[in-house]
């Protein structure tokens, strides 16, 4: 992170093949740590792709319409068989670090519909 500038990224890895067959839905989110909405964070953008293959996009969505919510769901992956399936999301939704209920609730109500 570059607080000075304001910019940063953060890395998330996930071995799909080692998750437990129980391990059906991932989601990634952002959320507000410390302010009422992600309006904080000047240009939130996703880059989400197989390691094999940076440049292949998996899923693009924007979040312009989230800067007045306190979280977003950017996008998620569901189990289909032995096979995982990316979907975009931009969902909007409460909460963040420091009460995460109203997003659970959220993915929940995702999840079974």
């Amino acid at each position: 992170m570059d607080h000075v500038n304001r910019k940063g990224h953060h890395t998330i890895e996930v071995r799909l093949k080692e998750l437990p067959s129980s391990v059906t839905h991932l989601f990634f989110t952002l959320s507000a740590w410390n302010s009422p909405t992600i309006a904080h964070y000047p240009s939130p953008s996703l880059k989400f792709f197989e390691a094999s293959n940076k440049s292949k996009d998996l899923c693009a969505t924007t979040f312009t319409h989230a800067r007045h919510s306190q979280a977003v769901i950017m996008c998620y992956a569901a189990r289909s068989g032995l096979q995982w399936k990316i979907f975009e999301c931009g969902t909007l939704s409460a909460g963040n670090a420091k009460n995460y209920k109203p997003l659970v609730l959220k993915i929940q109500s995702i999840i079974n519909v």
